[in-house]
């Protein structure tokens, strides 16, 4: 391809990164093909190796190659989600608290619904992050028909690091009792009980008061036993 384009942008490609293809002369039809960068760059051809989203590979100049931007990348993320039958708003649940997707297994846009809250929390909007990945996350839990799914850690670990970027009280005090639900789970990585004291250091902060669920549950089954 002996494309040319005038990328004025600073940024440089690298390898693992997603971009965009702009400027292409000879193909034409793959302007605006995402893709990602999987392979250094080769001096000898001047190019980089790219595998767009269809799966197939080409090699690719800089000049034609351009960063995606957080707002590109939330466009393309909702659009992937709605073309895979999920909506960034949370719908109405059912009778048995499940998401109400009409036909549509919620798993099989998971990676789409996570794609948007990951384009969400990089744009800032930490609240909008946190509301997803809390869907995200209980969608992962029931992933193959079994509770706590640990495959579903990494998307609880997205959820309370949005949690506690949030500005309002109420969802400061949601992402702490995540964080002690989520610990009480058989094999809980560490990581976990670090976003816990992450969250616990921004309740300081802004002078939150913090409640150990286990204490108030035992204190709860005391008052209980005791007649209160």
């Amino acid at each position: 391809m002996s494309d040319n384009n005038n990328n004025k942008s600073n940024w440089k490609p690298k390898k693992g990164v997603p971009v965009e293809l702009k400027g292409l002369i000879s193909q034409p039809k793959l302007n605006g093909s995402i893709g990602v960068i999987i392979s250094k760059f080769n001096k000898e051809t001047g190019r980089w190796g790219v595998r767009l989203d269809d799966g197939s590979c080409i090699s690719v100049k800089p000049c034609n190659l351009s960063e995606l931007t957080p707002n590109r990348k939330l466009e393309l993320a909702l659009k992937k989600l709605e073309k895979a039958g999920g909506t960034e708003e949370e719908v109405d649940d059912d009778d048995d608290g499940e998401e109400d997707t009409g036909n549509i297994d919620p798993l099989q846009y998971l990676d789409e619904l996570l794609a948007v809250g990951d384009a969400r929390f990089d744009l800032e909007h930490y609240d909008k992050a946190a509301s997803i990945f809390y869907r995200a996350y209980y969608i992962a839990m029931h992933r193959n028909n079994a509770i706590n799914d640990p495959e579903s850690f990494p998307v609880a670990h997205k959820m309370l690091q949005a949690y506690s970027k949030c500005e309002e009280e109420y969802q400061i005090k949601m992402g702490h009792n995540m964080a002690q639900q989520t610990l009480m789970m058989p094999g809980c990585p560490r990581y976990i009980l670090q976003d816990k004291k992450d969250i616990e250091d921004v309740m300081r902060r802004k002078g939150i008061e913090i409640r150990d669920m286990m204490a108030d549950l035992n204190m709860n089954m005391a008052n209980v036993g005791m007649g209160f």
